[in-house]
């Protein structure tokens, strides 16, 4: 399996999928964090936690959506899971290299939108009033990255066209936010 990751993280520094939902994050992030500068009739506490849990999780899925299945899926369609198994791989060591590198993006990429988000958020409101909810909020977050990069790698493994599982994950993403919004209907973001 080391193997396995190695070459998948070696794929990934040249991935211009990464890269480009990796830039497509960080503009999400600048736009959240210059809206925190309008927000000055909420406490700064809310606006931290809205920041490092609320927002991401409506940005992440679709982002990362894509990123796993044009990633893995680009793998399966030039027939190179189909030539790690030929070689003697376990399936399981396959889709677990696959499942941690998929996680280890998701994980960034949360990672880049809350540093840039929550930079800007101390210039508009100052330091965070309550720094025990950190550990809270994080771990919050890695439990929904370790959740959407689980799905989104079964999804991106086991379709043999890119486009296909392109359609298929952001149809989970639609599906899973629009039964969430009637949840955020007192909840109003410009």
């Amino acid at each position: 399996m080391k193997s396995l990751l190695s070459s998948n993280f070696s794929r990934l520094g040249k991935s211009r999928v990464f890269w480009l939902c990796a830039a497509v994050m960080a503009a999400m992030a600048v736009r959240s964090g210059a809206v925190e500068f309008t927000m000055a009739d909420q406490a700064a506490q809310d606006r931290w936690a809205v920041i490092l849990f609320e927002e991401m999780h409506v940005a992440l899925p679709g982002i990362l959506a894509v990123f796993a299945a044009l990633f893995l899926g680009g793998e399966h369609e030039g027939g190179a899971i189909r030539n790690k198994l030929i070689m003697g791989r376990a399936r399981w060591t396959v889709y677990s290299a696959a499942l941690v590198t998929v996680t280890a993006v998701a994980v960034l990429l949360a990672l880049l939108y809350a540093g840039v988000t929550a930079a800007l958020c101390r210039l508009a409101h100052g330091p965070m009033p309550d720094p025990s909810r950190l550990p809270v909020y994080l771990a919050a977050v890695l439990l929904v990255c370790v959740a959407w990069s689980t799905l989104f790698t079964a999804i991106g493994l086991n379709c043999a066209r890119p486009a296909v599982s392109v359609v298929i994950c952001l149809a989970v993403v639609g599906g899973h936010l629009c039964g969430l919004l009637p949840l955020f209907r007192g909840y109003h973001h410009p």
